[in-house]
């Protein structure tokens, strides 16, 4: 499978077609409350092309993951991403912090701190189950090869089965027997 451009890979994003298509949603309800349609002209092509983007993102996903399933060692590729949001929702609490009064500030310096504590707990546990599922993994072997002494069925020879070919796949193999 092809993978799709760079604009369809941003704008169907997860990230960023959840909140593109509930914005138009909202506008729509909003327009159509108001009693005008015209967010709804601009809204609906706008959610269209997020949501055919997010489709083609997702299957060009899945299609990546199963043909990377496919190797034997395959390689788990860390994305910035994940990383790039994690650091923008630390900024937009730091300035949100900074915005409030002092006590309110003291209870979300608070709340941030508590989930920096848990996070940094799952953290510590999922790098330690994983590091003892790898110990198990490691300890059970390559895998295992079973070596059949002879077969259960009587199995003709090579030389033989060329012979009882057909002539017409005789002559395609180039006539073996």
């Amino acid at each position: 499978m092809k993978r799709p451009p760079f604009k369809t890979r941003i704008i169907g994003h997860p990230g960023i077609a959840g909140p593109v298509t509930l914005a138009s949603g909202i506008a729509t309800v909003a327009g159509l409350y108001n009693g005008s349609a015209v967010p709804l002209f601009i809204a609906a092509p706008v959610a269209m092309a997020v949501l055919k983007a997010n489709e083609q993102v997702v299957a060009w996903r899945r299609w990546s993951a199963e043909w990377e399933a496919m190797a034997p060692n395959p390689s788990r590729k860390r994305t910035r991403m994940r990383d790039v949001l994690v650091l923008v929702a630390i900024i937009a609490a730091v300035i949100t912090t900074m915005q409030m009064d002092s006590d309110t500030r003291q209870m979300a310096a608070t709340i941030i701190g508590l989930l920096v504590g848990v996070g940094a707990i799952l953290f510590v546990l999922h790098k330690t189950v994983r590091w003892i599922s790898a110990r198990r993994r490691h300890r059970a072997g390559p895998f295992t090869v079973t070596v059949i002494g002879r077969p259960v069925m009587p199995v003709p020879s090579l030389h033989d089965a060329y012979r009882a070919l057909p002539p017409y796949c005789q002559a395609l193999l180039g006539a073996r027997s």
